[in-house]
């Protein structure tokens, strides 16, 4: 039996290369028609419940008041107060309530994780029987 046999390959004249006309090449960026992309992000808003989230390992009742936020709407500011057009508000508003969603969850997980924790403490305790659990049949 004889081993099967591999075609040589066939070698490219190096200066071949396709032409590209004009017409399928992508747009210059820099020209008032194609503006290039903006890489950098927005730095993301300061929000109350990014506040809460945070002070709520000192004090955790803010973490249920961060919650509430959840439930809560964003009201625009009259345009006469604030001087800038419904479409910027809405813009405004829009990133501002991800953020507040964003930190209230946040709020929402902290607390369930600390009522999980003081009821997994209480029931170790509780198992074990120590502390006020101690004499209880």
């Amino acid at each position: 039996m004889s081993a099967p046999t591999v075609p040589a390959p066939v070698a490219a004249p190096n200066n071949t290369r396709p032409t590209v006309s004009s017409d399928t090449l992508p747009p210059a960026y820099g020209t008032p028609d194609f503006p290039a992309p903006a890489y950098e992000e927005m730095p993301e808003p300061q929000t109350m419940a990014k506040y809460l989230f945070q002070y709520g390992f000192l004090f955790p009742p803010f973490w249920i008041i961060g919650v509430m936020i959840f439930f809560t709407r964003l009201e625009p500011t009259p345009e006469a107060e604030c001087g800038k057009s419904a479409a910027e508000q809405a813009d405004e508003i829009e990133l501002l309530r991800k953020a507040e969603l964003k930190w209230s969850k946040r709020c929402a997980f902290a607390l369930l994780g600390l009522i999980a924790l003081v009821g997994l403490i209480v029931l170790i305790c509780f198992a074990a029987k120590v502390g006020a659990f101690k004499h209880r049949s």
